[in-house]
């Protein structure tokens, strides 16, 4: 499935929408050079979907099937690509970052951003 943000961009993502409303939202943000499709995040979105917890795993700009290359990319184009995420597939409320690498940074920016939407954040080897 894809965001469509204007302008040839296009985030894909994939996400598991619970059964229990309560339910808080995962986010995986990927790390650099990988996708939405590595290991860490197949495995979250095998953990949540057990437990009937939101979860979204996307492919940030210039990774994956998303939209650009990797050289144009910048910490603030893939901050602004989590922006766009949280902006369509959530609620704005009640989330939980999971980083991995870049993508910690990523995590903590837009925690930092926005703290009253997160409940949740680990970080992996940012």
């Amino acid at each position: 499935m894809y965001i469509d943000i204007g302008k040839n961009q296009i985030i894909a993502y994939n996400n598991y929408i619970a059964t229990n409303f309560d339910a808080p939202t995962v986010i995986f943000h990927h790390g650099f050079m990988s996708d939405m499709n590595g290991y860490k995040a197949l495995m979250l979105d095998k953990y949540c979907r057990r437990r009937d917890i939101n979860f979204i795993r996307y492919d940030n700009y210039g990774c994956g099937i998303s939209s650009g290359q990797l050289t144009d990319q910048t910490l603030t184009s893939w901050i602004e690509g989590g922006r766009q995420v949280i902006r369509h597939l959530t609620k704005g409320e009640n989330i939980i970052h999971i980083g991995s690498s870049l993508g910690a940074w990523i995590a903590t920016s837009l925690v930092l951003e926005s703290p009253a939407q997160t409940i949740g954040v680990i970080n992996l080897a940012p």
